[in-house]
């Protein structure tokens, strides 16, 4: 994985570097070619800028940096993939022996154009959340499952609003949140109380934490948040709730960022290890959930896939990556959560909330 994803920067690093010596060879003016260089690296470089920003600078500031620098990976993504398309035709041509047009300017505007009009559908797409329903029987009890809510900089105040409200709508025992319900610093979330919303849900909340309340560096913290807000937190714990054992499990980061972990028989006593459900942020572990009984297992943390082609590589990494599947007696779920990652944009994906019957 650590090889994979250096591979993936540099390839993202090349590609800037194609992007700004392609742009800059068709224009004339020495300052707009030493313009186009600096802009694009400024851009390719962003992402990781952001992360560097000092503590104290403004929210808006760091909302405005946030949405380019992540835009622009899409933009990268999509505009690699059209010219990559446009290059093979141009070597086809040349192999037909057919008159090949030189790559200009108006070539470069109509790509940023296209890619520009699909990201616009998928940020519509993101921010239109359907509900999914499961069948999976829980004598007469209806769960409503969300995950990867990722509350801050790109899903707002609005959004959470928008959450409850359907929670609400489903008339539910219960509510589960499997996961990364923050974007990683809290700082935005506190300030703006993004999350007090979830005050107003009508039944019982359960909450476990995902890799990015470890990512913003202090779980203990964002736990406290939410349990402000009413919020059962579970971290390798357990409650009973409509006579079910809500198991929830701490997220796999606790592995590696505190070395410690239980396994379900070390959280649950045997008296309770009937009608279980374990909810766990990255699905990695259904196998434990099967080995030991449970009805349901939930999960989340893949998107799956957010924008296309990337769940090709959540397939490969995960045995569930989407959807529901049975493995003996455990009904598996895992959704493809509530908010994104990086840029608002979904594309060959939905924001979903699930209810479980």
């Amino acid at each position: 994985m650590g090889f994979l994803f250096l591979f993936l920067i540099l390839f993202y690093l090349l590609a800037c570097v194609g992007l700004a010596y392609g742009i800059s060879k068709n224009l004339r003016s020495r300052l707009a070619k030493v313009s186009t260089w600096v802009v694009v690296m400024f851009l390719a470089t962003s992402f990781f800028l952001s992360r560097l920003l000092p503590e104290g600078t403004p929210e808006c500031i760091q909302s405005v940096i946030y949405a380019i620098s992540t835009t622009w990976l899409l933009y990268m993504l999509y505009g690699s993939m059209l010219m990559m398309l446009l290059y093979i035709g141009r070597w086809v041509m040349r192999i037909a022996q057919k008159p090949v047009k030189p790559i200009g300017l108006s070539t470069y505007v109509a790509i940023f154009l296209a890619v520009t009009t699909l990201l616009i559908a998928g940020y519509i797409n993101a921010v239109s959340p359907r509900i999914v329903n499961y069948h999976v029987g829980l004598n007469g009890k209806r769960i409503v499952a969300v995950s990867d809510i990722h509350m801050g900089h790109g899903v707002g105040k609005s959004d959470v609003e928008k959450l409850v409200n359907i929670v609400n709508e489903q008339n539910a025992d219960m509510c589960i949140i499997a996961g990364d319900l923050f974007d990683g610093d809290i700082a935005p979330v506190v300030n703006g109380d993004l999350g007090g919303a979830m005050r107003n849900i009508n039944c019982p909340i359960v909450a476990v934490m995902g890799n990015h309340e470890y990512i913003g560096g202090d779980p203990d913290r964002d736990a406290e948040y939410l349990r402000g807000l009413g919020i059962n937190v579970l971290r390798d714990s357990a409650i009973v709730l409509n006579g079910y054992t809500i198991v929830g499990r701490d997220d796999v980061s606790g592995v590696r960022f505190k070395g410690l972990t239980k396994s379900i028989k070390e959280i649950v006593p045997d008296s309770l290890m009937n009608n279980l459900i374990v909810v766990d942020h990255q699905p990695y572990r259904i196998d434990e959930s099967v080995e030991n009984g449970a009805v349901l297992h939930i999960s989340g943390h893949t998107h799956a896939g957010q924008v296309w082609p990337m769940r090709i590589f959540t397939s490969m990494i995960f045995k569930l990556d989407y959807g529901m599947e049975r493995f003996d007696g455990t009904a598996a779920i895992v959704t493809s959560g509530f908010g994104t990652w990086g840029p608002r944009v979904r594309l060959k994906t939905v924001s979903e909330v699930v209810v479980i019957d």
